[in-house]
């Protein structure tokens, strides 16, 4: 039976069903003429967002102050825990929970009553539905601080409507509802279509270690023109007459561009993309704002490939996932973070191939429907820590080492010598990474123990079966159950002592989760060494560097590039060196496992403009630039005259006084038609002189000419009229003529 028909069927005989709702806390909002960052000292006192530090765990209000912190009550076991007095330096969860909505129903033959508040639809299976539609609408001159709608559509036999807004929110307009005191509001019974108007706050800040930790603040954000915000809860009761319970449908809408979500809204144009399998839809919401990294295919090919290959239960039937902006004036204090059962956002510079893969930990956190007591909580983090790195070296993300590597951080001090039952005792983010080594460990050994028929994923399933939540005895009962005493006494140890495990060796994970597949990484660069790239052509021949890489037309890039199998089989590969048009070639080959082959690539740009050369997942960016425009600073024919037909010379200086390469075309015209032209390219702050002998095949005058430089009369005589012009009594001025054009050469700037 699904969640939905479990709660009708508790409807229907008139069960009461209770559990809590988090409210919003802690939030904050920026003036109109700051951006959301700008927090002064006193707001900063009341910035930290409460939040669960695990699903079903207490609740820490942490300060940006690292002032001291207030615990909150849950409805878990939260008196029994030691730490409720939080140090100052607590970590609190970027998964943030949420309940069932419904906290009281009654169901009598003649009506009924119910209460709820929260997110979820409830008894949506009933025949009449109270709807409430949720209209979002950004303030821009308040940043911040949105506008909420609520519009009610009552059916026929509704008695009566109480709702309530958010803590902190200001009521701005009622139709059909009157104010009842204490934040409530009641229906006025005269009308179908009631509405109810309020600002809220949106903002929510924190202070968060750990490897999902970031340098900023922000966990939601309004920053004017777009918002990532959490969906404000709907908290109502009604009551009807009749035989037919009247349940409650929530719907919602942006006044914007927008998209709602669940349990996380964004606000702003953006772009939605949508992929089914495995009995999950999950859209990826792109926003304009956002440079997602990765591309939003690749993104959904590993997150429904994780799916797949998941199997722990809970697989929920929608997920929503939103690449949150990384933009100037929002710095966000994770991540990622996961809300609710399936909605989550990621920062739009995570990227895929990593052991460190946010959008796989984030996806794990989806799958987890247990909850925890204290001396569990440790396994909220632990397990997505590890199953976010072993998702990534399954899918083809990272490689073994990297994924030794990142699991072998839990055994550096202070975190290895925390006891993960206690979590008094955790320090540095011992629940992430000493608790995903033990996580790990346990795989391994429950996979050895079992011949491969069990898995720690086994221990997950049968956790989110429970309907109670998880403290130290639960789950190590269930180790135990799963595996045999042997490792449940292994799972004791790591779990109620400092003990640690080691990582292990490749023939280890072999032997325990079956030969890793090849695996290659395409990387620009041989190792150890710096010339990756260089560039030869008319101007220089040198190695070059930066980002992005600058080049001129007729240049020819030459590039190193290397290819290693980091996997644990032998394969045949095949790659390319490609921009985002075209294929400019195809290496290929075969490596066995730790092998490494070198290849080269050269390609001459002819076009000036920007591009980016990718050769795997790899990736350099180039700019092909037009060179500066060289200057023509000297011209020199000689002789100006001859006795007879002959040949004379004409001498052009051509000078680069730029900081760039420059090039210009020389071209030379006798009486009007070209008699040469050549290409001259010149590095920075170099001259050079190139020579043009031109014929003068008769004896009269002839017009000489440099284009833009000006020309000259070369004359040539005839030798029958009588002696040489060069005779006595001319000197060699009158035979060379020198034409300095000085201002009359032409300049260009670079673009």
């Amino acid at each position: 039976m699904d969640r939905r028909s479990r709660v009708l069927a508790t409807l229907l005989v008139g069960l009461l069903v209770v559990s809590t709702v988090s409210a919003v806390a802690g939030t904050t909002a920026a003036g109109p003429d700051t951006a959301v960052s700008s927090l002064d000292a006193d707001e900063r006192r009341v910035a930290g967002a409460a939040v669960p530090s695990d699903r079903g765990g207490e609740r820490s209000f942490v300060s940006s102050e690292s002032s001291v912190s207030a615990p909150a009550r849950a409805d878990t076991d939260a008196s029994a825990d030691p730490t409720a007095a939080f140090a100052p330096d607590t970590l609190a969860k970027r998964t943030l929970d949420r309940r069932d909505t419904v906290t009281d129903v009654t169901v009598t033959e003649n009506g009924g009553r119910a209460r709820a508040v929260g997110t979820d639809d409830v008894l949506t299976d009933a025949d009449r539905n109270l709807t409430v539609t949720q209209r979002l609408a950004l303030t821009p001159e308040t940043r911040g601080e949105i506008t909420v709608t609520h519009v009610f559509e009552v059916p026929d036999g509704v008695s009566t409507i109480e709702t309530g807004v958010p803590d902190g929110a200001t009521v701005t307009g009622t139709d059909g509802f009157s104010a009842a005191g204490s934040g409530t509001y009641r229906w006025d019974g005269q009308r179908d279509r009631a509405t109810l108007t309020y600002t809220t706050r949106v903002n929510e800040t924190i202070d968060l270690g750990g490897p999902e930790g970031f340098e900023g603040e922000y966990l939601f954000a309004d920053a004017g023109e777009w918002a990532l915000v959490r969906r404000p809860q709907v908290s109502l009761s009604w009551s009807w007459q009749g035989t037919e319970p009247v349940g409650f449908r929530r719907t919602g809408t942006t006044s914007g561009p927008g998209y709602v979500g669940d349990t996380i809204v964004y606000m702003g144009r953006h772009e939605t993309h949508t992929r089914t399998a495995h009995g999950q839809t999950m859209t990826l919401v792109v926003p304009r704002r956002a440079s997602l990294s990765e591309s939003p295919d690749r993104v959904l090919d590993t997150l429904t490939d994780a799916s797949d290959r998941f199997r722990v239960g809970d697989r929920d039937d929608r997920v929503h996932i939103v690449a949150a902006p990384t933009t100037t004036g929002v710095t966000w204090g994770v991540r990622g973070l996961q809300l609710g059962e399936a909605a989550m956002w990621v920062r739009d510079e995570e990227r895929l191939d990593s052991a460190d893969n946010t959008w796989l930990h984030e996806y794990v956190h989806s799958r987890q429907d247990f909850q925890t007591r204290a001396s569990g909580r440790w396994l909220t983090e632990a397990s997505a820590t590890y199953y976010g790195a072993l998702l990534a070296l399954e899918t083809d993300r990272t490689g073994f080492e990297e994924f030794r590597s990142f699991l072998e951080r839990g055994t550096r001090r202070p975190q290895a010598s925390a006891v993960l039952a206690e979590p008094s005792t955790w320090d540095n983010a011992a629940n992430y990474w000493k608790g995903g080594l033990v996580v790990g460990a346990l795989d391994r050994r429950i996979r050895l123990a079992t011949d491969r028929r069990r898995s720690f994923g086994t221990v997950f399933s049968r956790l989110n079966e429970r309907s109670d939540p998880v403290d130290g005895t639960a789950f190590l009962d269930t180790v135990e159950t799963t595996a045999g005493s042997g490792v449940g006494d292994t799972a004791s140890t790591y779990a109620t002592t400092s003990a640690v495990p080691e990582t292990w060796t490749t023939p280890a994970h072999t032997e325990a989760f079956g030969e890793t597949p090849a695996r290659f990484t395409y990387r620009f660069g041989p190792p150890a060494e710096s010339d990756t790239f260089s560039v030869s052509g008319p101007y220089r021949n040198e190695s070059v560097d930066g980002s992005p890489l600058t080049l001129y037309t007729g240049e020819t890039l030459r590039a190193r590039a290397t290819v290693s199998n980091v996997g644990g089989a032998g394969d045949e590969y095949e790659q390319v060196f490609a921009t985002e048009s075209r294929v400019y070639g195809t290496v290929s080959g075969r490596l066995d496992p730790g092998e490494t082959a070198t290849h080269t690539f050269e390609r001459t740009f002819e076009s000036s403009g920007e591009r980016t050369l990718f050769f795997g997942t790899d990736a350099v960016d180039l700019r092909v630039e037009d060179p500066a425009t060289a200057a023509i600073t000297n011209v020199t024919v000689q002789p100006l005259r001859l006795d007879r037909p002959g040949t004379t010379t004409v001498d052009v200086t051509v000078t680069n006084e730029f900081g760039i390469p420059a090039a210009r075309t020389v071209s030379v015209t006798r009486d009007g038609e070209s008699v040469g032209s050549r290409d001259v390219a010149l590095p920075p702050g170099e001259r050079r002189t190139v020579s043009f002998p031109v014929e003068l095949s008769a004896p009269g005058e002839y017009e000489i000419g440099v284009a833009d430089a000006g020309s000259a009369t070369a004359v040539v005589e005839d030798s029958s009229d009588g002696p040489s012009a060069l005779g006595p009594g001319f000197g060699p001025a009158v035979a060379v003529l020198a034409l300095v054009l000085a201002g009359l050469a032409g300049r260009v700037r670079r673009r």
